[in-house]
């Protein structure tokens, strides 16, 4: 048994621009022509050229037909093709019809079947060297990439691991929930001093709430002082003044200005009247018994209703009807 032997071509690197290649590029279907050149070199690479077959003993030069056969292209174009392959030298045709490829010996490399084998060989090892050499070089990148940002270990260390959360500080245990909480405290975007701020900010805010509400209750008071001294007398102690300021904050604003108004109608000039008005006016269980009308106080144990007077804010009261002197009769 003979030995088998592999053949190939070679293509120079210009091969597509040489003058014949480069003129069939130009023609109609110039790329087929081509094509169908580069086949028949292979098809005549194991005969130094020849274009012939092996049939048992005998030599069968190929013909168009046949050659139509093997490269699939139509008769027609095989043909056209045949005539200017030997217009340009490409092909020689003898006298009995044999066809020849003159540059296909120079392109035809060839191996036989053991040095093939021993080529594949050397290949696969060649390509396990390359693998292992390129897999070295990823890793030193990773390492080198690693070490220039500052991180050593596997990238799930650059993580949080949720598992590995739970740890021990001062030799105790810290839950994992607490854990999150202390670093959202510790790194979110609000820091110690801020909250100190705000908690400062709010106090400031509450101060001058209160601030503001001693002052209208000043305002309130000056006034009811100044509507009683106009339409009763001038207030003549502290005490009288203090007497007033129990009235207001046990029935509020309104209720004392109309019980002013009341004894001032009623020609009036002592703080007791004013004070039994009051009284009377809150067992009468209306809410604001000077206009008469249906009571909606809360129940008194006599089964009246009676009213909450202090309920009237001074921030409601009309100040522009108690403004000056009343004047009975008016």
């Amino acid at each position: 048994m003979g030995t088998e032997l592999f053949y190939w071509i070679k293509l120079n690197m210009d091969f597509f621009n040489q003058d014949t290649i480069d003129w069939l590029k130009e023609q109609d279907n110039g790329c087929e022509y081509i094509v169908l050149y580069l086949q028949l070199c292979l098809l005549s690479a194991n005969n130094n050229g020849v274009l012939v077959r092996h049939v048992g003993e005998m030599i069968i030069p190929y013909n168009a037909k046949k050659i139509a056969e093997q490269t699939r292209f139509s008769l027609d174009t095989v043909m056209v093709a045949m005539r200017l392959f030997t217009k340009l030298g490409l092909i020689e045709v003898d006298d009995r019809g044999t066809i020849t490829l003159p540059a296909v010996p120079s392109m035809v490399g060839s191996r036989s079947a053991s040095k093939e084998a021993v080529r594949k060989r050397a290949y696969r090892a060649r390509k396990k060297v390359l693998a292992l050499t390129a897999a070295g070089d990823k890793k030193e990148d990773i390492s080198r990439d690693k070490m220039s940002h500052g991180v050593s270990g596997t990238k799930k260390d650059t993580k949080i691991d949720v598992d590995e959360v739970s740890r021990t500080e001062m030799g105790q245990s810290v839950p994992k929930r607490d854990i999150w909480d202390k670093m959202s405290t510790e790194n979110g975007t609000k820091c110690p001093t801020e909250y100190r701020d705000k908690s400062i900010e709010n106090k400031r805010d509450d101060e001058d709430d209160e601030e503001r509400a001693r002052e209208e209750k000043r305002q309130t008071l000056a006034r009811v002082v100044s509507y009683y001294q106009n339409n009763i007398h001038p207030v003549a102690n502290e005490a009288e003044k203090d007497r007033l300021i129990e009235m207001l904050n046990e029935f509020g604003a309104e209720w004392v200005l109309q019980a002013i108004k009341q004894a001032a109608l009623n020609r009036a000039s002592t703080i007791r009247y004013v004070e039994v008005t009051l009284n009377s006016w809150r067992n009468s269980g209306n809410p604001q018994p000077w206009r008469g009308g249906k009571s909606s106080g809360r129940h008194a144990g006599n089964g009246n209703r009676v009213a909450d007077p202090a309920d009237s804010a001074a921030d409601e009261i009309d100040w522009s009807q108690y403004d000056d002197t009343y004047q009975p009769g008016t």
